[in-house]
């Protein structure tokens, strides 16, 4: 028993100790290499109002530029909700659809150039064309007489512990 207790703290210390000789080699994140984001226009979806995301110009040592700003909606564009608290979220492209009762899911998404990502029992999961304004699609799935409700994905939180 002696012999365990002993194995087992000789682990812990080789454990703890290969944790602190790990965190010394990181060098820290250079401050201007953090992209900070400033506001670049209004998109209201799903009933609610957002602020369109941009990050600011590249600042020096910054390895790549800030992209440009389109109008409209696009995979990877970010959105924060008035009022959030929970900080920006990102356009990935998903669109949440609840079809009528006997639409096939493979016939609707042929016919609206989308991808099927999963199917449930009375919603499927189509992915958009990378490049392309969601905003109009969105809208023009809503129209739609076979769908009953359509929702963009918004993905928030990440690299986040929940």
């Amino acid at each position: 028993m002696k012999k365990l207790h002993w194995q087992f703290g000789l682990l812990a210390a080789l454990v703890m100790g290969a944790g602190s000789v790990m965190a010394e080699q990181l060098p820290p994140l250079p401050a201007d290499a953090q992209a900070s984001l400033h506001a670049a226009g209004e998109v209201e979806m799903n009933g609610k109002r957002y602020t369109k995301l941009a990050p600011t110009a590249a600042a020096p040592g910054m390895l790549r530029a800030a992209p440009t700003v389109s109008e409209g909606l696009f995979v990877g564009d970010r959105l924060l909700a008035d009022g959030s608290t929970l900080g920006p979220v990102e356009v990935s492209g998903g669109i949440f659809v609840r079809l009528a009762p006997g639409v096939s899911a493979q016939q609707f998404a042929a016919d609206n150039q989308l991808d099927v990502v999963f199917t449930g029992t009375d919603i499927v999961l189509f992915k958009a064309a990378a490049g392309g304004d969601l905003l109009p699609l969105l809208a023009e799935l809503e129209r739609d007489p076979r769908v009953s409700q359509a929702k963009l994905e918004l993905v928030g939180q990440r690299n986040r512990p929940q």
